[in-house]
């Protein structure tokens, strides 16, 4: 009986430590070193739109020459952030890469060519940010499809700096500026 007693005792104290142990041990899929080097003047980043309420839109990384692809790009980049629900379009200013995410009702300001977040732009309630046009290197605009709004933002404020109710056109909205469109195509 006092035998079993130590050797439960012996086991209880093994398991503890393991336990502490494999905490201590570093996680891979936060390590960033794993991700390859990403090659933006070879690669593209593709927007995954995800399904309606899932929280679960992603990028994708891919570069053909290379032969790479990285799956949940801006996930792995940014330790397991989500970048929200129904990611609809990408554009690219200087070094930032900005996602309208409709459902989170957000643009995701992300850097290049690092992947880190730098920060979320949050729009009015209900407005559904979806499409995107870049007016200059400060300036882009965004269409929203419910209600009908062309919304100007300020990267480098990270703030909305005017609001537009458009002619209700619905979901085929769209917004030019410089001879480029942006809407739903």
């Amino acid at each position: 009986m006092i035998k079993l007693k130590h050797s439960l005792h012996y086991i209880f104290h093994l398991i503890i430590f393991s336990i502490i142990l494999i905490g201590c041990v570093k996680d891979p899929l936060f390590n960033n070193d794993l991700i390859p080097t990403t090659d933006f003047n070879n690669g593209v980043l593709v927007v995954n739109e995800g399904p309606k309420g899932k929280e679960i839109a992603s990028l994708t990384y891919y570069n053909p020459n290379d032969n790479v692809v990285i799956q949940n790009y801006f996930t792995y980049k940014n330790s397991f952030l989500k970048l929200g629900d129904l990611a609809n379009d990408i554009c690219i200013v200087n070094d930032k890469c900005i996602v309208p995410v409709a459902g989170s009702g957000v643009l995701q300001v992300i850097s290049l060519p690092d992947g880190l977040t730098k920060g979320l732009i949050t729009f009015p309630k209900n407005s559904f940010p979806n499409r995107i046009l870049k007016k200059n290197d400060s300036i882009v605009f965004v269409t929203c499809n419910n209600g009908d709004l062309l919304v100007e933002v300020n990267l480098n404020k990270y703030e909305i700096t005017k609001i537009d109710r458009l002619a209700q056109v619905g979901e085929g909205g769209h917004a030019e500026a410089g001879g480029q469109r942006a809407g739903h195509h």
